[in-house]
């Protein structure tokens, strides 16, 4: 985000989801449509991760961005290979192999996103953060009717 600049006085709440993030190695930030839950993540927790102030799990993070929308396993594979080709682990000409094993792991199991963070990682030491933004889209889309799942009661 361009305007980052400008996002200031909510440091409290990014120290807040650092250390939580630090204790459980995920963290939900929920809130209102428009309350800026986007802009707290992006123009304060992200700038934190990439600027190594995080000194127990190091300064070395790949941010994996994605969104559900309608197709939430298809959106996770394309913004993980994104990240993988930007930064330059594997050729575009690969594409249709890393693609393929990718989604087979995000669909093997519940530890899957584990599997894949051990993927995505080339040295000791390197974090993988995962930001699903927009997560509420998998119930407001009606995913997981779509992906042969039931919700609710």
């Amino acid at each position: 985000m361009e305007e980052c600049y400008l996002f200031f006085g909510r440091e409290g709440q990014v120290d807040e989801i650092l250390l939580k993030l630090s204790a459980h190695r995920s963290i939900t930030v929920m809130g209102y449509s428009g309350s800026g839950k986007s802009s707290l993540m992006f123009c304060g927790v992200l700038p934190v991760l990439y600027g190594g102030f995080v000194t127990q799990t190091g300064p070395f993070w790949s941010i994996i961005h994605s969104r559900p929308g309608n197709s939430p396993l298809s959106n996770l594979t394309n913004s993980i290979l994104e990240g993988l080709i930007q930064s330059k682990r594997i050729e575009e000409e690969d594409l249709h192999i890393h693609r393929a094993i990718i989604h087979s792991i995000l669909r093997s199991g519940p530890h899957g996103l584990v599997e894949i963070a051990k993927y995505i990682q080339q040295e000791e030491g390197e974090n993988v953060f995962f930001l699903i933004d927009q997560f509420e889209e998998l119930f407001t889309n009606n995913t997981f009717a779509k992906m042969g799942m039931r919700h609710g009661g």
